[in-house]
């Protein structure tokens, strides 16, 4: 039994690329996973983004999945907005996932994640394989934090193919955290 998710989505005066926003609320709602839920959290945007968004949702949400809205009364920036949906976060989630808006989800990965997080205990953070558009060229490959007695220390390690990198950096596009 996998344990329950939370996946904070910010938003921000998205109108411009709608479509692709849409798609992916679309791929997170189509997750193969059964215990999560959506945090849609809004930094104030003013180009009516939000209402096309929230509309959107409430005529496309699966009955399972169960969405928040969380709206700021100013633009906080990227890690105060994510702030804001961590506060909003159902407290018996064991991991919180941060997504941008513009990130469509393969259909298998937050399983992937989890089941990879859940079978080894030092890991307390990771985040998946970012592709390009082309699905053929990748952005980064998969970064952990790995626990050290009681502090989280990052050691980035790349999964790939059949391989283990380590790397310095990871880029915050998608990362699940154990909570």
């Amino acid at each position: 039994m996998y344990p329950k998710v939370s996946i904070i989505w910010l938003n921000y005066n998205s109108i411009n690329f709608l479509n692709l926003v849409l798609t992916s609320l679309r791929s997170i709602f189509n997750l193969d996973y059964e215990k999560y839920e959506v945090i849609i959290a809004d930094n104030a945007s003013n180009d009516g983004s939000f209402e096309r968004i929230k509309k959107f949702v409430e005529e496309r949400r699966p009955g399972n999945i169960k969405v928040k809205f969380v709206r700021s009364d100013r633009n906080r920036g990227y890690s105060g907005g994510m702030n804001l949906g961590w506060e909003a976060r159902d407290l018996e989630s064991k991991y919180v996932v941060f997504l941008n808006n513009d990130l469509i989800v393969e259909q298998d990965s937050l399983k992937r994640l989890v089941g990879y997080m859940e079978s080894d205990y030092k890991v307390g953070a990771a985040n998946g394989l970012i592709y390009f558009g082309d699905e053929k060229q990748f952005i980064q490959q998969v970064a952990l934090l790995q626990n050290s007695g009681m502090q989280r220390v990052f050691v980035g390690v790349c999964l790939k193919v059949n391989a283990m990198e380590r790397i310095s950096l990871t880029m915050l596009v998608m990362l699940m955290v154990l909570t």
